[in-house]
């Protein structure tokens, strides 16, 4: 990750704060760029092209995912919401919510039903991927 402000960042997929931050802290006409690997496997860097504020891509493996297409990390947030309600990615990734824990706790089945009906349409996106990828349960951290 580079930009004219913040310069060169290295973050690990067990720092996705360090990756959020640097691409919220991207300012209006500001040069930058960044890849990101998923597996871990791939040199991603070389195919990173330059974008100016909003109007970029984040190579994410080998997809490119627009940063304007993530509209302030919205959904991100929300999917951090959900894995705080002790929803796992899975659940989230499928939309396939734990019928029994709908049926116990009132909170969590509105949660998932609103969670459903705003991010439906972006499931299997490349800025919904990206940004599943980026999410953690609270008290989880990768190493």
């Amino acid at each position: 990750m580079w930009s004219e402000s913040s310069g060169y960042k290295n973050a690990s997929k067990g720092e996705p704060m360090v990756i959020l931050d640097f691409l919220e802290s991207i300012g209006e006409g500001e040069k930058w760029f960044c890849g990101i690997g998923e597996s871990g496997q791939k040199h991603v860097l070389p195919m990173c092209s330059m974008g100016r504020g909003e109007e970029g891509a984040i190579m994410f493996e080998e997809r490119s995912v627009r940063l304007g297409d993530l509209r302030g990390f919205e959904c991100f947030r929300d999917m951090e919401h959900m894995l705080a309600m002790k929803s796992s990615k899975a659940e989230i990734v499928g939309m396939k919510w734990s019928m029994m824990k709908m049926s116990k706790n009132k909170e969590y089945r509105d949660a998932a039903f609103a969670f459903h009906k705003k991010w439906s349409s972006d499931v299997g996106g490349t800025s919904y991927e990206l940004q599943m990828f980026l999410a953690r349960h609270p008290e989880k951290e990768i190493k």
